[in-house]
């Protein structure tokens, strides 16, 4: 009895503390994401092509140059671009590896690739690859 009861325990243990560690994580996400982040760059790592990949990363990069996005302790957003700014709510995944945003109904989830203090990359999925949106704060 003690032989099964031994690894039931430590499974379960293991469960438990994985959890613990996604549920770390998407609180520590959700300290770090608060504030301005201004767009600097986009990647296309997919790309193999350094004549394509050049150009296309140029055209995106040109496109998404004044974007930024404010993210709000209370879980409010602010999206500027071209002009325009347009809100909603957030909120990070569960497993604290995605955000999330509602903007009037229109929900949107772009992974995190980084997030730091000063740095925030995004992974953009498109019909033909990801794309690298790289912020700071």
């Amino acid at each position: 009895m003690k032989k099964i009861l031994a690894p039931v325990l430590l499974i379960t243990l293991l469960i438990f503390s994985s959890c613990a560690s996604m549920r770390t994580l998407q609180q520590q996400n959700e300290k770090l994401i608060v504030g301005k982040w201004s767009f600097i760059k986009s990647i296309i790592p997919e790309i193999t092509d350094t004549d394509l990949k050049s150009t296309t990363e140029e055209l995106i990069n040109d496109e998404l140059k004044e974007i930024y996005f404010k993210y709000d302790k209370n879980n409010d957003f602010i999206a500027f671009y071209k002009g325009k700014e347009s809100n909603g709510t957030w909120k990070i995944s569960e497993d604290g590896t995605t955000i999330i945003t509602d903007e009037n109904g229109s929900v949107s989830e772009m992974k995190i690739k980084v997030l730091s203090k000063t740095e925030l990359a995004l992974v953009l999925d498109t019909d033909s690859y990801e794309v690298l949106l790289y912020f700071s704060k």
